[in-house]
């Protein structure tokens, strides 16, 4: 029970986090550089506005003459009413000339009010004269409880009086105007819609108009639009007080509007966010579960495969050899060219790709005994790059989720991006309450194998060497040309550095990160589970096309970063299990030996997770091309050219895979590995004693053997072991 209640809490907390960073990212992806729509800060409102904090700027403003006056008498014609309790009590506080240019600037105000006539503001003087007394009169309307009576009144019929009454209140009763539209839901409450509309147009300006006899959706749509007209510019006309200015640093955000929005989705209040949401569900209806099935699919089969490779060690490294040479295959590209066959093709090569990641994973954990556990929960974290090889096939064809996700992005609508990215966190982070990929394994009785250390074999460099000259020389030599050839040597070039740069970023935080976590530092593992659970739940498909918008380099760094966490997971694990079969306490100083750990544990650990590194460019090219069918700007390079028809593609997808088969096949060639003592033939072996417990009490000696023990006691150390 302890557990569950954990696991969910990590789950909460890892959406919640999740949600955060991907609005950001989605805003960045929607608006692509252009200005925002709306004027409220993104995540958090560093300096919230107030009526009081604008009225008094304004005041100075205004008092002045030039520009700034100008501006100063605008701002005071937009706060309108809802500068008068701040404004008109310290019209005697000032110079009689800056106090006429203040009255003056009020004019249009009470103009809009009905309140004043042309001549009560002809001159500075009569206007002073006008504000004076009209506060001294009205100044007790301007109270929140008589404004409250006063709109409930409107709302309930649309007297002329009644109107008269609120409008001479102007931008005072917003706020309350707000309120009471209340939810749309039957005939009555379209009516009260229709009575407070006129008036907020004609208070604010903009304008939501209603058709005659709108209907029940028409009315709740014009109330939900005065309602985000609400959150972006209310603020001004809402005095702050202590607690509500600090609340307002994270309710005046874009961020909370998305949140406030999501109930009304959900109830129906909002007809435009609810069709939106209907829509997104239906699509992932038809997605979602091609990705699962392929997922079931490719843990029964691996799970069956690495069983059978126990019992016939024969044909191990013919299949393990196959399966890195599947595994290497962009798995976006896969899906692209299996979409074509229908549903079946789709579910079946995403089936194919991901049971040749999950036999990787599971070979490389040789003492693993819950093979199905294992890869339930390494299936787990591969959904999200199902995920986007599916939506990127979708997106091809034009249907599903990834061709929804395509027009969103096409028509840079950030409310379905956002839509589309909660399911897509929602699938992703179900990995989270999935059970633990780590098994406690116990000490074998048996010594542990020697550690073989890697001989040289030129075929991973040769291969390796040869891709690479392949994609510097194609790019070097047609830099500008329109060919299919020139096209693909450009493409290369920028493969070869974006890979290069997530694999190497991959590589560093891996190290970084899973080696401190395997043991050394307990800060270094939660942070690393933290970090996990969170990338787990991030919408992946949609966060590498808003990476890209920082720039394609910036993007392979950042994309590198969050596989660097994946491959640090793995690494971590490797380093428990190898720790748990030789019996080593975690390294440490004073504590524990940190020669047998470097010698046997680290590099028996890093092997494998070398192999997953190695996979990165397969990773990275899926991302990417998932992004290019999406519609992500991006430099065009052959993760792009996989995953489009013809030959063209196919001849980037064979590069693309060429290129990670070979780095695969160096780091299985250059990791050292474990191998029975009895071998023949065996290349050098690093012997590791195991450690001996000096605590362990000496047996007793039998009566009449104290001479004998005596003798024994006087033997050197090295003679009595």
């Amino acid at each position: 029970m302890r557990r569950a209640i954990e696991k969910f809490t990590c789950f909460v907390l890892s959406l919640a986090a999740a949600s955060i960073l991907s609005f950001a990212l989605m805003a960045r992806l929607a608006h692509r550089g252009a200005p925002a729509r709306s004027p409220l800060p993104l995540l958090v409102n560093t300096s919230p506005r107030d009526a009081r904090d604008l009225s008094l700027a304004a005041i100075r403003a205004a008092a002045g003459t030039g520009a700034s006056a100008l501006a100063g008498r605008a701002e005071l014609a937009h706060l309108g009413g809802a500068a008068f309790p701040h404004v008109l009590p310290l019209l005697e506080s000032l110079e009689p000339a800056a106090r006429g240019r203040v009255a003056l600037a009020l004019g249009p105000v009470a103009r809009r009010m009905g309140v004043a006539s042309a001549e009560d503001l002809a001159t500075p003087e009569r206007a002073v004269v006008f504000f004076t007394r009209f506060w001294q009169d009205r100044s007790a309307d301007f109270r929140s409880a008589s404004v409250r009576r006063k709109v409930e009144r409107l709302a309930e019929r649309a007297l002329p009086l009644r109107v008269k009454e609120v409008i001479e209140l102007d931008t005072f009763a917003l706020g309350e105007l707000f309120e009471a539209l209340g939810r749309v839901r039957s005939p009555e409450d379209v009516k009260r819609v229709e009575r407070l509309g006129p008036v907020l147009s004609h208070i604010t300006g903009a304008e939501f108009p209603l058709p005659p006899n709108p209907t029940v959706a028409q009315a709740a749509r014009s109330a939900t639009e005065w309602r985000d007209w609400a959150f972006d510019y209310g603020a001004d006309f809402a005095t702050l007080d202590g607690p509500g200015r600090l609340a307002a640093t994270v309710l005046e955000t874009r961020y909370f509007r998305f949140l406030a929005s999501v109930p009304r989705a959900i109830r129906g209040d909002d007809p435009s966010g609810s069709a939106r949401l209907a829509e997104v569900l239906a699509s992932a209806r038809t997605s979602l579960p091609g990705v699962l099935l392929a997922l079931v699919l490719a843990v029964a089969a691996s799970t069956l495969l690495a069983r059978r490779l126990a019992a016939r060690k024969a044909a191990e490294e013919r299949v393990v050899f196959a399966a890195t040479l599947l595994a290497a295959v962009p798995l976006a590209g896969l899906a692209t060219r299996g979409a074509v066959l229908g549903a079946v093709g789709l579910i079946g090569t995403l089936a194919l790709g991901l049971t040749a990641l999950l036999l990787l994973e599971l070979h490389a954990a040789r003492r693993q005994r819950a093979r199905l556990r294992h890869a339930v929960a390494r299936a787990g974290a591969l959904v999200p790059l199902a995920l986007a090889s599916t939506l990127g096939a979708e997106a091809l064809l034009g249907r599903g989720l990834g061709g929804l996700t395509r027009d969103a992005l096409a028509r840079s609508d950030l409310e379905a991006l956002l839509w589309i990215g909660a399911v897509l966190s929602l699938a992703g982070s179900l990995a989270i309450l999935l059970p633990d990929p780590e098994v406690r394994t116990r000490a074998s009785a048996a010594e542990p194998g020697a550690l073989v250390l890697a001989r040289f074999r030129p075929r991973a460099f040769a291969g390796l060497g040869a891709v690479v000259g392949c994609f510097g020389v194609g790019a070097l030599l047609e830099p500008t040309s329109t060919t299919p050839i020139g096209v693909l040597a450009r493409a290369a070039g920028v493969s070869l550095v974006t890979l290069g740069i997530a694999t190497v970023t991959a590589a560093v935080v891996a190290l970084s990160l899973g080696v401190l976590a395997g043991g050394i530092s307990r800060a270094a593992d939660l942070l690393l589970s933290r970090l996990v659970e969170v990338s787990s739940a991030l919408p992946q498909p949609l966060v590498a096309c808003a990476l890209f918008t920082f720039g394609t380099l910036s993007g392979a760094l950042l994309l590198g970063g969050l596989r660097g966490v994946e491959v640090g997971q793995l690494l971590r694990l490797r380093l428990r299990e190898r720790r748990a079969v030789e019996d080593l306490e975690p390294p440490g100083l004073g504590h524990a030996p940190l020669a047998p750990y470097l010698k046997r544990v680290l590099p028996l650990a890093v092997g494998p997770a070398g192999v997953s590194l190695a996979l990165t460019g397969a990773w990275f090219a899926a991302l990417e091309g998932a992004g290019a069918r999406l519609g992500a700007r991006a430099t065009p390079s052959l993760s792009a050219l996989a995953t489009s028809p013809g030959a063209l593609g196919l001849t980037a997808l064979a590069l693309l895979s060429l290129f990670t088969a070979a780095l695969c096949m160096l780091a299985r060639d250059v990791s050292p590995r474990e191998q029975d003592e009895a071998t023949p033939a065996s290349p050098l072996v690093l012997p590791l004693r195991r450690r001996i417990d000096s605590t362990r009490p000496p047996a007793a000696a039998p009566d009449g053997a104290g001479t004998a023990a005596s003798n024994t006691d006087e033997t050197p150390p090295s003679r009595r072991t």
